[in-house]
């Protein structure tokens, strides 16, 4: 039998402080990312009124897409693909075809710019219409050359 084999990819058993410390970064980037979407969101409704740039099925869909990634990544999907295989690939399967779809029909994109502080905004802006970024936004174009 080869020392692969016999060696294990890691201790058994969680490291409680780095568990713990992967957990509390998981939460706070979750929440800074609630925190600037409702921000945007906010500003969007506020000007346009209430469903009209950004509607509110948009809205329930990226915060199901982020419920999805805390309960895939922290939850008991969780503590069974730190076991399991099959696990493991149950946390694969809801993060990329439950969590990611919802995600994306979020858009995210503008309220979080929106949430942005305005040099970031403009920064972005300058970004969005360079020749680089116009070119990354017509990737179907380019697909058929």
């Amino acid at each position: 039998m080869s020392a692969l084999t016999v060696h294990p990819g890691h201790p058994p058993g969680p490291q409680p402080v780095v568990e713990g410390l992967l957990t509390m970064l998981a939460v706070v980037t979750v929440c800074l990312l609630v925190a600037g979407y409702g921000r945007g969101v906010h500003e969007l409704w506020a000007r346009r009124g209430p469903g009209r740039v950004v509607p509110v099925w948009r809205v329930a869909a990226f915060g199901l897409g982020l419920l999805v990634v805390l309960g895939a990544e922290q939850g008991p999907v969780h503590r069974a693909a730190e076991s399991s295989f099959a696990g493991h690939m149950a946390q694969h399967m809801l993060l990329l075809l439950v969590a990611g779809p919802l995600l994306a029909a979020g858009a995210a994109g503008l309220p979080l710019s929106l949430a942005a502080p305005l040099p970031v905004r403009r920064l972005l802006a300058r970004w969005r219409v360079a020749p680089w970024a116009r070119r990354l936004r017509r990737p179907t174009g380019y697909a058929f050359l």
